[in-house]
């Protein structure tokens, strides 16, 4: 049984090599412009998806994003939110900080979490052979991380 995908409504965007300098030697051609196939889709609970494939490497990399950020951060409280999701990836209910970092590090994944002005999230990315220990670990993190029952920030 093959999956569908939801019809795309918006145009694929050009992406061109952001280590790649714009100068090309005299006489080089120019490099034809890379389409990546999206296919955005709003999944049962409201959460807007945007499914982006590229098979050149056999790397997964997802990011979970959502409001709030900086600007967010009540008055005089500067860098709460910053605070808040620097905790998020210290390790979860089952793993201490130590525990979740070995995890990562034998499966050679990669977790981050982050607070810019109006957003904040957590993302991964992993050899496609550890997706699913590498989202176990993410989805850990996200639900139960170790700050919502060993930290106290006194604000």
């Amino acid at each position: 049984m093959t999956e569908t995908f939801p019809t795309q409504t918006a145009q694929p965007q050009t992406w061109r090599s952001p280590t790649r300098s714009s100068a090309r030697p005299a006489g080089a051609r120019a490099a034809a412009a890379v389409r990546c196939p999206r296919w955005p889709f709003t999944l049962a609970n409201g959460v807007k998806v945007y499914l982006v494939d590229i098979n050149d490497l056999p790397l997964i990399s997802l990011e979970l994003n959502f409001d709030g950020g900086t600007l967010a951060d009540p008055p005089g409280k500067a860098g709460l939110a910053e605070t808040c999701m620097d905790l998020v990836t210290e390790g979860t209910a089952t793993l201490d900080k130590l525990g979740f970092s070995s995890a990562l590090a034998d499966i050679a994944s990669h977790i981050s979490s982050y607070a810019s002005d109006d957003s904040q999230g957590v993302a991964m990315s992993t050899l496609s052979a550890h997706w699913e220990p590498t989202l176990r670990l993410f989805a850990d993190s996200v639900r139960t991380p170790a700050c919502a029952r060993t930290t106290s920030i006194a604000w």
